[in-house]
């Protein structure tokens, strides 16, 4: 207007939402001109609307806890007026899954706003941040198998197990190669196993020694102990002595051998293909701790009469006079032959008792030039079917009927003892 009316505005006192709404009103000026008009007076509200913040949020790292639980560590408020009391507050956060992970985001539900002038603000009432859940870690151990030696530091697990996994968790102790420190026999033998890890569908949130130990035994391996025995002559005792000694069942490539023992024949007696026994063989070599030796297998031997020499200050082993020994001797056809022999024993003793003799037969007859082989009975003049100790004179006599033969003939014949050896002889008829 030309009298330069100007109006001012103003409102009831109040800067809070809920103070809402103000009354607002106009005073007109300047006053000395207010007069030459009429003035209808209108009045007005004045609606003040929260502000809209930003609330985010900070959360904590845990170590995996088989739930999906978070902790909100810090709440920020951005948009804030001056010095308002007005905070971010309250909430309940979670991570996406239970699983470990780096920068896995975590959402927080429930927010929200506190403080004297909260009223005056809004706010998201969710808010997303990220955080880690880092494995938890557990401890796996494992017990070893006991062996026999085998000469490798090999081991077997027997079981493996796990301590510190949530419970219903699927996670287990897996893999993993086992070696003892030695190759050699020990009780409570450390164990070492390296290659373990975790298998199972949580395995991923664990972590565990890849590494462990335990103690196990390595017995000793039995083996099988031979031997070979000389044979002998004849001495009255079982006694006997071994020529060579031999393992059976020892790793190959390891030092140990058998050494020692004493043998004896099953009997003092003479015969062929003796059993012989042999105790006490023991171990040597650098690897013979890790053996015992389980058993000895019995080898056989002969014990047999001297071999023809002197016995008695007679001939032994060979047949004795009348007969010559160089198988010149005839006889008249239809006599009576006596075929005589001694065999002894070690000492010299001439020997008798039941089964010295075996067998006595003719075995060839030589007529000139032509030799027929032959296997007959021999006929005594006695009623004896064979040889027959003689104590008085310590020999042994057949009384060989040639009536039946043939003279111009040439008779050889064998005696088999029971030692496996034979006596030959021959004469001729006239």
């Amino acid at each position: 207007a030309a009298d330069g009316v100007t109006a001012s505005y103003s409102r009831t006192p109040g800067e809070t939402v809920a103070g809402s709404p103000y009354t607002i009103s106009a005073t007109l000026s300047p006053a000395s001109v207010l007069g030459n008009y009429t003035i209808t007076y209108n009045t007005a509200t004045l609606q003040i609307d929260p502000k809209a913040l930003v609330g985010t949020i900070t959360a904590a790292n845990k170590v995996y806890d088989g739930n999906t639980s978070a902790t909100i560590l810090t709440r920020t408020l951005s948009g804030v007026v001056g010095t308002d009391s007005v905070s971010y507050t309250g909430g309940t956060a979670t991570f996406v899954d239970k699983n470990a992970g780096v920068s896995k985001t975590v959402n927080a539900t429930g927010l929200t706003l506190a403080g004297a002038d909260a009223g005056n603000y809004t706010v998201n009432t969710n808010a997303a941040g990220t955080a880690n859940i880092t494995p938890l870690a557990t401890i796996g151990s494992f017990t070893a198998a006991d062996k026999v030696y085998d000469g490798s530091t090999a081991a077997t697990i027997m079981s493996r197990s796990l301590s510190g996994a949530l419970a219903g968790d699927s996670v287990s102790y897996s893999g993993g190669t086992a070696t003892f420190d030695t190759k050699n026999v020990g009780s409570n033998k450390t164990v070492t196993c390296t290659g373990f890890s975790l298998s199972g569908t949580d395995a991923g949130n664990y972590t565990v020694n890849a590494t462990a130990t335990t103690t196990a035994s390595i017995s000793t391996k039995g083996v099988v102990g031979r031997f070979t025995a000389a044979n002998k002559v004849y001495d009255g005792t079982t006694a006997a002595t071994i020529t060579g000694r031999s393992l059976d069942g020892a790793i190959s490539g390891d030092n140990v051998s058998p050494v020692g023992g004493t043998a004896n024949f099953s009997d003092p007696n003479v015969g062929v293909g003796k059993t012989v026994n042999a105790t006490g063989l023991s171990l040597t070599g650098a690897d013979a701790a890790n053996y015992t030796v389980g058993s000895v297998t019995p080898t056989t031997a002969n014990i047999t009469y001297a071999p023809a020499g002197m016995c008695l200050d007679n001939l032994g082993h060979a047949i004795l006079q009348p007969i010559n020994t160089d198988g010149t001797s005839v006889f008249k056809q239809g006599s009576t032959v006596p075929a005589k022999f001694r065999v002894c024993g070690a000492n010299g003793n001439s020997m008798g008792g039941v089964g010295v003799v075996t067998a006595f037969a003719l075995v060839q007859i030589v007529n000139g030039t032509v030799v027929d082989t032959v296997n007959e009975t021999v006929d005594s003049t006695n009623t004896d079917a064979s040889f027959r100790w003689d104590p008085t004179a310590q020999q042994w006599i057949f009384n060989i009927n040639t009536k039946s033969l043939t003279k111009n003939r040439t008779y050889v014949y064998q005696i088999n003892l029971n030692d496996g050896s034979v006596i030959m002889f021959q004469l001729g008829l006239r």
